[in-house]
């Protein structure tokens, strides 16, 4: 004898929503502006102690990575939108440092991680 599950998948029936099976998102990516850049990365790869405390120090360069998945023409399309501001450039023309650990600490709090 057909249970009564059986019979009312044989009819046809659904599956309530409250039995079906249950997916969990595989991403918890952001996408945020910044500076006229949409960025969409995993904020959860801001845990790192690493990478924090080289941003702590001033090497914005791993952070950079996460927030641009490694695309060099993201990168470089960056740090040129940079020097466009006086205020980026050292006293011989070139990118602060300090210009790019900003921009990071603003992707960090458009992502809801920074301090705000």
């Amino acid at each position: 004898m057909a249970t009564t599950k059986e019979r009312a998948a044989a009819a046809g029936a659904k599956t309530p929503n409250d039995h079906a099976v249950k997916t969990e998102a595989t991403s918890s990516d952001v996408t945020v502006e910044v500076r006229g850049f949409t960025l969409t990365f995993d904020p959860n790869d801001f845990d790192d102690d690493e990478l924090l405390t080289g941003l702590d120090k001033g090497r914005p360069d791993e952070a950079l990575m996460v927030v641009t998945g490694d695309d060099d023409d993201l990168v470089d399309k960056i740090a040129a939108e940079l020097r466009n501001d006086p205020e980026n450039l050292n006293g011989r023309g070139k990118l602060k440092r300090s210009a790019l650990v900003q921009f990071i600490g603003e992707v960090m709090e458009a992502a809801g991680q920074g301090k705000s």
